[in-house]
């Protein structure tokens, strides 16, 4: 201990010359050393979530989760493969080996489920997700009104914050939850359907065919190009009620005399609460390359709406 403390003394110049070098290093790395919520990681899993609907177990099991798994399942490098099925939804989640290259783990996944998507039912939707941290939410918001309905909530959530949520650097992907959506509920009248012989299935088809854009073609003129469309969309409740169902003696039938049109709002299966009041919940996910996670967390949005609450 003695023989140290004399070479320090003989070499002082240079034990502060190095003591300074470590503190303006250590302040440097103080101030740009990335802060985030959970660190950054990788795991090998690739989940497959598949939703159709109000489809019955049954037919979600045999139709959607089978033919995923008999095809995941031969994906290179994959260890385990486990699914759950409920109703309306599938879930399949695929384990690969510590040591493999997740990007083309997930590229392979991806070739798997293109290479099925013809066997499986065309209403059904696809989401394939790597498992990385920026998985899952990092932070969000809750609005929520005394005067506003849960309609304008979801309005403002979807068109006023999710755009400035999208577009901060390090931001990937925002989902709104909560709130209420508008749409039509049409209830049919059982006695007309019998007196006209019309099935529901014939009613779903029309009011398909007639929600449509159609191109008509297009007219070169002076280096322009004109292109046509005809627009068929229901817009209203009339609308809907004017669409013709089918024919008797040649005259058409229209929905409004085989069911009833009623303004609704869509089904939540998630009541969203934020200081005891009803409110709608903006959730949104960072990747956060080269940004910090909690810089972005911070960054504000700016406009005139109702209250809002921070999580």
């Amino acid at each position: 201990m003695r023989k140290l403390l004399e070479l320090v003394i003989r070499n002082r110049i240079a034990v502060i010359f190095v003591t300074l070098v470590l503190l303006i290093i250590s302040i440097f790395v103080l101030f740009t050393l990335p802060q985030g919520v959970f660190p950054k990681a990788t795991f090998p899993r690739v989940l497959v979530t598949v939703e159709r609907g109000y489809a019955p177990l049954d037919e979600m099991e045999i139709g959607v989760t089978k033919p995923l798994e008999e095809a995941l399942i031969t994906v290179e490098g994959a260890r385990i493969v486990r699914s759950k099925t409920a109703r309306g939804t599938a879930e399949v989640d695929i384990y690969f080996d510590w040591n493999i290259d997740l990007n083309q783990a997930y590229q392979a996944v991806l070739a798997k489920v293109s290479e099925v998507r013809a066997a499986l039912p065309q209403d059904a939707s696809i989401t394939i997700r790597r498992m990385t941290t920026s998985a899952y939410p990092m932070s969000g918001y809750s609005i929520y009104s005394d005067k506003r309905s849960l309609k304008e909530l979801r309005d403002i959530a979807e068109f006023t914050i999710r755009p400035q949520l999208s577009g901060i650097k390090g931001v990937y992907r925002v989902e709104i939850v909560g709130g209420e959506r508008p749409e039509y509920w049409i209830v049919l009248k059982p006695e007309k359907l019998a007196q006209f012989q019309i099935s529901p299935v014939q009613i779903e088809e029309a009011i398909k065919k007639s929600n449509r854009v159609d191109f008509l073609g297009r007219i070169t003129e002076e280096y322009k190009i004109h292109l046509g469309f005809a627009n068929y969309l229901l817009k209203s409740k009339k609308d809907i009620e004017n669409v013709a169902v089918g024919q008797n003696k040649g005259i058409p039938i229209l929905l409004k005399q085989v069911a009833e049109v009623k303004p609704s709002v869509k089904e939540e299966y998630l009541v969203t609460t934020s200081n005891w009041c009803l409110s709608v919940n903006g959730v949104y996910w960072a990747i956060c390359r080269g940004r910090h996670t909690i810089a972005t967390s911070n960054v504000r949005i700016t406009g005139r709406f109702c209250c809002t609450h921070k999580r």
